[in-house]
This record gives structure tokens, C-alpha cells and sequence, in this order.
């Protein structure tokens, strides 16, 4: 008999575990404590970072997923990540920087950090354990959600989960069916608890901020292929039913989530 236990499940049992000392899931048998989605009434794991920043995690599938965004100024080797206001500066910066959204440090508890994909192709951005997921960790934890009901329709086909990990607040207003920034099907409204803010981004080319409210943008550890001084993204605009996908240069400052290794 397997002894995997769906990955809904794991945070439940781990805490379990911890509690009771249960190391084997052989012997008297196997109990599964049942879940509604992939984590209402489990107790987080709490993840700190190097800045000493306090992080709640989800269980989607296998994997285990910041439930928000990274907002350390240090790398995992306690370097200083360079804090970069000036415009000027930022624009055709080629060494790894961060921001905070307008250079208002208010904004960090909900938005996190803003940081150029050069800090995050240094392997060191999130805390030891974890990374900046790959194209690929997102489409695996994407066509998980699909293929078990996490569309806003309830239908296991097509791309519709961008209502599923958006935050029920912050978002533009939007009539579109399904949305992000439509508060119809309120069952699925943050259904996985990734709870995707609209955190903006500032562009490469003039240091300028944009689009807090509207759209949240992550980096991947992935490089565009055909362009590369391009990584690709991952994002959820408030009028979308589905993450998008696209390619941005390097010196843009996009938010992060991290996944465990």
C-alpha cells in the first residue's frame, strides 16, 4: 500500500507529527485528516528570512510556496542587497538591487520588495532551503490547480486560476466573468491562499513605478531563450482569468515568491 499522502494533507501531518512523534506512517495504519483546498484549516509553516522577515507557506501539489511576496534586503549570506531609489541609477543597472514600491517602505508588509532579475540570478535571494521557482515550478503548480477544480468555473480544463491566488483586496475593479478584480464566485476568491497582491513593477528603462493595483508581476529563475537580456515572468492582472506569461528585461523591478527545494 502507498503511504503518500496527497499534498493537501502534508501540513496537517507534519504538525501532527511534531506534536506526537509520529516518524513512521506504517504500523497502526494511516489517518488522513481531511482538507478543503490546500490549506484552510492547516497550521502554516512559518519561514524566516535573513532580514528576520516571518513568512506563512501553501502546499500546492508537492510543492511548498510563500503565501506572499519576498521582502529581504539581504541575500541567504548575509550580503546587503543594494537598495537603489535614484532613477537614474536603477535604469541599465547590471548587478543584482531592490525597491520598495515609490521608494515608500509602507509598502512592504503587503507588496514585499521590488528586485531586478540580476539579484535573482545570484541563487541567494530567498532563504537557505528555498529558490525563486523555475517557468516550469509554475506551470506545474498551474496545471495542478486546473486539473483539480481550482478554475472559477469548477471545470478541470482550460486556464482559468488567477481568481484562486488572487487577494481579495488592493485589486482594480473589473466586470470581467471569473476575474481577479471581479468579486463574483466568491468560493474561489483566493481559493489557495497564494494571495496575489497588485504590487506594480518599475521599469528598466527610466526607474519609473507602475501598475500597483492592476497587475502583480513575479520573476522566474528562468532566462528567455530568444532574448538573453530577458527573463520571463509570471503574472495576474486584476481583468485576467489566467497567469500570463511573457518575457521582461533584466533591470525591470518585479516582485518574488520563493518555493522550498
Amino acid at each position: 500500500m502507498s503511504t503518500e499522502i496527497p499534498a493537501c494533507y502534508c501540513l496537517k501531518y507534519y504538525q501532527m507529527k511534531s506534536k506526537n512523534g509520529f516518524y513512521s506512517l506504517l504500523g497502526a495504519g494511516l489517518i488522513l485528516i481531511v482538507a478543503h483546498g490546500c490549506k484552510k484549516d492547516t497550521e502554516p509553516e512559518v519561514v524566516i528570512d535573513n532580514d528576520g522577515n516571518k513568512y506563512t507557506t501553501i502546499i500546492i501539489s508537492k510543492q511548498v510556496w510563500f503565501a506572499e511576496n519576498l521582502k529581504t534586503t539581504t541575500y541567504n549570506d548575509d550580503t546587503p542587497i543594494s537598495n537603489v531609489s535614484d532613477n537614474a541609477e536603477w535604469t541599465g543597472n547590471t548587478s543584482g538591487a531592490y525597491c520598495w514600491y515609490d521608494n515608500n517602505v509602507t509598502y512592504k508588509d503587503t507588496y514585499g520588495a521590488l528586485y531586478n532579475w540580476h539579484a535573482v540570478n545570484t541563487d541567494k535571494l530567498c532563504p537557505t532551503g528555498w529558490h525563486v521557482p523555475t517557468d516550469q515550478e509554475w506551470t506545474d503548480m498551474e496545471e495542478y490547480l486546473v486539473t483539480n477544480g481550482f478554475n472559477y468555473d469548477g471545470t478541470t480544463s482550460g486556464h482559468k486560476t488567477a481568481k484562486s491566488l488572487g487577494a481579495k483586496t488592493l485589486w482594480y475593479s473589473t466586470p470581467t466573468v471569473g476575474a481577479v478584480g471581479n468579486t463574483d464566485f466568491p468560493d474561489y476568491r483566493n481559493k489557495t491562499g497564494f494571495t496575489a497582491f497588485p504590487g506594480g513593477d518599475r521599469y528598466d528603462f527610466n526607474g519609473s513605478f507602475t501598475v500597483m493595483g492592476v497587475v502583480a508581476n513575479w520573476w522566474t529563475a528562468t532566462e528567455y531563450s530568444n532574448t538573453p537580456t530577458s527573463g520571463l515572468i509570471r503574472s495576474l492582472g486584476f481583468s485576467d482569468t489566467g497567469i500570463g506569461i511573457s518575457a521582461f528585461p533584466k533591470g525591470y523591478g518585479l516582485s518574488v515568491r520563493c518555493v522550498k527545494n
